[in-house]
């Protein structure tokens, strides 16, 4: 098998000597299902003459439910919330159907953390955030080392802010808006 590109690949191959016209693929990963119901790497691979067989090799299992629970419903009590994974936002959408939080969500938890910044690592993961309810920020940092610079510049900004309105006492002007005021 010859490949140019991420899929731009010939079926044809030589195995032991022998051309095998169609050469079979195993992927790896959690299938994901598009439009049409199928995962697009099999769907790609198929088009082009591959038979591709998917195994799904990673098992995800939610820790400290409970405890995460827990927090999740004292918002007052932390600055704000970093979702690393569309896994993180399902954990909190296991957490407040799990504990028949969802009314309590909507009529008040919802609104308690909207206000405290909602950092996030990819637009896939700030979509479903936003589902949930909360603004996000730092989505366009494509990973976690980025996202991280990204908060800290944010909270030395959110600081410098503070202590100036201390010292000064002459910031009458709202804190600006998306960088987590209090």
């Amino acid at each position: 098998m010859v490949c140019t590109g991420a899929l731009s690949c010939s079926a044809s191959a030589f195995v032991k000597g022998r051309l095998v016209k169609k050469m079979k693929i195993l992927l790896l990963k959690d299938p994901k299902d598009d439009h049409s119901g199928q995962d697009p790497y099999v769907q790609e691979l198929g088009s082009h003459g591959f038979e591709a067989t998917l195994i799904p090799v990673l098992s995800f299992e939610f820790l400290s439910l409970q405890s995460f629970s827990k927090k999740l419903s004292h918002p007052e009590a932390y600055g704000g919330l970093i979702f690393t994974s569309p896994r993180a936002v399902e954990a909190v959408e296991l957490c407040l159907e799990r504990d028949n939080k969802l009314e309590v969500w909507k009529k008040s938890l919802k609104e308690k953390w909207h206000v405290k910044p909602a950092y996030v690592v990819g637009q896939a993961t700030a979509c479903l955030v936003r589902k949930i309810g909360l603004a996000t920020e730092g989505e366009k940092c494509g990973n976690g080392e980025k996202l991280a610079e990204y908060i800290c510049s944010r909270l030395a900004l959110l600081a410098l802010w503070h202590l100036l309105e201390r010292v000064c006492g002459c910031l009458h002007t709202p804190f600006p808006t998306g960088l987590g005021a209090p």
